[in-house]
């Protein structure tokens, strides 16, 4: 489906938060809130967001009706998710009760909300913005620059972001000159949970970014046999890797045993280096929009158009 960009945000907007995973603190709502309307943007949440869930926000019903009424809603422009963590899958049987509009909205979060992103893309053609969440606005974890960065990309100021110093990491990717290529992906569990699901993605012809928190070096290298296996990366344009946070004991065996393993494995271009993901350093990274990844004399960039009209 061919890709729809989402209008820039002006003052006085309306932004829908929708919590189709897991909750936060009504303290780190309150705050980020704060910062939101420093930016001359209003927020909008039910006053049913939370339930007291320790794993969800409230009830798969519940949680559904919210993010249905932002999607569907012709008062607000953007939709910002509170957190990931986990239950974003759950609301997948219902999706398909959505009416979105003919004009995308902006779609905010990253983590648990890669499901979110998946299904706007795949189902409604929208470019979406993998972002931190909601809740990291108020908190202090985001550096000023990073703040105003993803500010000027909502407002429209900025129209591309430019990684610098990405690292090839087989031989198909150090021959890269130039390939162009929309984004797909975000985090590697929750991607690879839509396989046999109606929101199973075909990586060809896209840039497959993924990343991950947490998770123990043998299971990462399950999940990349699971790639190979399923034949999933057939025609994929590029791998790009993001964060990928493990302890301080695992991370020799991930980066000198574990991905080695699969990049000299395989034929398609692979390259670490994206701080995206669950990092301290959060860079917003569009996804479903023109990307392309270059050479430029020994080091490779990657410019990405933000998605906005």
């Amino acid at each position: 489906m061919k890709s729809k960009g989402w209008e820039p945000l002006q003052e006085g907007d309306i932004v829908d938060l929708v919590a189709p995973a897991s909750a936060c603190s009504m303290k780190e709502i309150k705050a980020s809130v704060k910062a939101l309307e420093d930016w001359g943007l209003r927020l909008r949440f039910p006053k049913t967001l939370f339930n007291g869930d320790k794993l969800l926000a409230h009830t798969d019903k519940i949680r559904f009706q919210h993010f249905k009424k932002a999607i569907e809603s012709q008062s607000s422009k953007a939709i910002w998710c509170v957190r990931g963590g986990y239950g974003s899958l759950r609301l997948l049987p219902h999706m398909k009760d959505i009416r979105a509009g003919t004009t995308p909205k902006i779609l905010l979060g990253y983590s648990d909300i890669t499901t979110m992103h998946a299904w706007a893309a795949q189902k409604w053609g929208w470019s979406t913005l993998h972002s931190p969440l909601f809740d990291r606005l108020g908190t202090g974890l985001l550096a000023a620059p990073q703040m105003k960065r993803l500010e000027k990309i909502l407002k429209g100021k900025i129209s591309e972001v430019s990684f610098r110093g990405l690292k090839p990491l087989n031989v198909a990717a150090r021959k890269v000159q130039k390939i162009q290529a929309p984004i797909v992906g975000g985090n590697m569990v929750t991607w690879l949970s839509h396989m046999s699901t109606s929101l199973e993605t075909s990586c060809r012809g896209h840039f497959l970014f993924l990343e991950e928190i947490g998770e123990r070096p043998h299971k990462i290298d399950r999940m990349f046999t699971q790639l190979e296996l399923t034949g999933a990366l057939k025609g994929c344009k590029g791998l790009l890797l993001g964060d990928f946070l493990v302890s301080t004991a695992d991370k020799n065996l991930l980066w000198k045993n574990v991905l080695p393993r699969f990049t000299e494995s395989t034929d398609i271009p692979v390259f670490k280096g994206l701080p995206v993901g669950h990092g301290k350093v959060q860079r917003t990274l569009p996804l479903n929009t023109k990307a392309t990844l270059s050479r430029a004399a020994t080091e490779f960039l990657l410019d990405v158009k933000t998605g906005s009209q």
